[in-house]
């Protein structure tokens, strides 16, 4: 959902290359391009605090300084990295292959890393909070403070991403106050005021911002690319088991299950639409015929979240084409936690978060229900931490054009 707002940091302090604290205009061993993950480890054990003047937003200091003082109120171990990728780094999903080498390097604690070119990264390796708890906690939050910010620029500087992650660490329940979200929108509004209008106005995915930032990070973007692409290979070359050693299936065997039943019900709606006599121009037939269209580019997928997403389309073009004969239908939406659940019967609160969400009945009483994960590099994690068409629809349980959206992401 949070888009990190990295290059306006990287635009306002890519000549102030210096440590918190220093006055000196020369590079730190800290602040350079092309950190190992061991030296980051180094330096977290001397200070669990690390933000890169790049990343700094203009205020570096004051940044580590309020950091420094949220994670010191915890009574776990907390990291944060801010700053520019480390060498090595894939080129998918940085920041959570960092935050899992540096858990096997720290141990437990909560890891908040956001580094320039990827969205931000909360993993959590705690006995009294698990990964999905942080996140739905972390989702929730962010869902209330960006309501504070103006429509035409949501994104904060990553700073300030972080800052919102520790408070929601802090709060009671981990829900934040109305006040403390205002005083971080505040504090946004004022980072605002000082940065490049043209930047603010157009965004930082503008060709202005990906311009001035490629200044910053042009030295090190082959290394990356490269590396990325090292990782890549390794991984296609590994061949899963067909089965784990405690006898359950596979990864491999539970996508090809989920696509055995995503192949039934795309074969339901073809057989539908071509025997529809409905008018093909009305709205929810051509919703069905985009459905279908959608289902043959991604039947093939490897991506479990691809493969669910079929199943949804399917389930959405088919309870569409019944809506044209009977308007009082309500439009499908799977369960938001899995969608391989089903149609959700309910809205409730996801687990302990406050965000409320169309679940199964099964989930809705859970505490901790069965969500849907997907594969990172290290380990899976829930579909929702993702930023893609899924994450952001709920498998469309959260708008009403799940195959308009789909379509609109397909043609990014």
């Amino acid at each position: 959902m949070r888009r990190l707002g990295a290059a306006v940091g990287l635009m306002v302090a890519s000549s102030m290359l210096a440590l918190p604290g220093s006055a000196g205009a020369a590079e730190s061993s800290i602040d350079r391009a092309g950190l190992t993950v061991d030296e980051i480890a180094a330096q977290l054990r001397h200070d669990p605090v690390l933000v890169q003047t790049v990343m700094g937003g203009g205020d570096t200091q004051g940044a580590h300084e309020r950091l420094t003082e949220l994670a010191s109120e915890l009574d776990y171990p907390v990291y944060v990295v801010i700053g520019l990728q480390p060498a090595g780094s894939p080129r998918n999903r940085p920041g959570e292959d960092l935050a899992a080498r540096l858990h096997q390097r720290l141990g437990e604690g909560l890891y908040v890393i956001h580094l320039a070119d990827d969205i931000g990264e909360v993993a959590t390796w705690l006995d009294r909070y698990d990964q999905f708890e942080m996140s739905a906690a972390d989702y929730a939050a962010s869902k209330r403070f960006y309501t504070r910010r103006p429509e035409d620029n949501k994104s904060i500087e990553p700073t300030l991403e972080a800052e919102l992650t520790l408070r929601v660490a802090a709060a009671k329940g981990l829900k934040p106050s109305d006040a403390v979200l205002d005083d971080i929108a505040e504090t946004a509004s004022a980072h605002d005021a000082q940065l490049d209008p043209e930047v603010v106005s157009e965004g930082w995915d503008s060709e202005t911002a990906l311009g001035k930032r490629r200044v910053v990070t042009v030295a090190t973007g082959l290394f990356v690319l490269l590396s990325g692409l090292v990782v890549a290979i390794w991984l296609l070359r590994r061949r899963p088991s067909e089965r784990r050693p405690d006898g359950r299936p596979s990864r491999t065997d539970a996508i090809e299950k989920t696509r055995a039943g995503a192949q039934q019900l795309a074969d339901q709606l073809e057989r539908a639409l071509d025997t529809t006599t409905s008018r093909l121009d009305d709205p929810l037939v051509e919703s069905a015929l985009l459905a279908r269209d959608q289902i043959r580019r991604l039947l093939g997928s490897d991506d479990i979240a691809d493969v669910a997403g079929v199943q949804v389309l399917a389930q959405t073009g088919l309870r569409n084409l019944a809506r044209v004969a009977d308007r009082r239908l309500r439009p499908y939406r799977a369960c938001f936690a899995n969608p391989l659940h089903g149609e959700a019967q309910t809205t409730s609160p996801l687990a302990n978060s406050t965000l409320e969400v169309p679940l199964c009945a099964d989930c809705a009483r859970s505490e901790h229900p069965d969500v849907l994960t997907v594969r990172g590099l290290f380990r899976t994690h829930p579909y929702y931490d993702r930023d893609d068409v899924w994450a952001r629809t709920g498998f469309g349980s959260l708008v009403d054009d799940l195959p308009h959206q789909v379509d609109a992401g397909a043609a990014r």
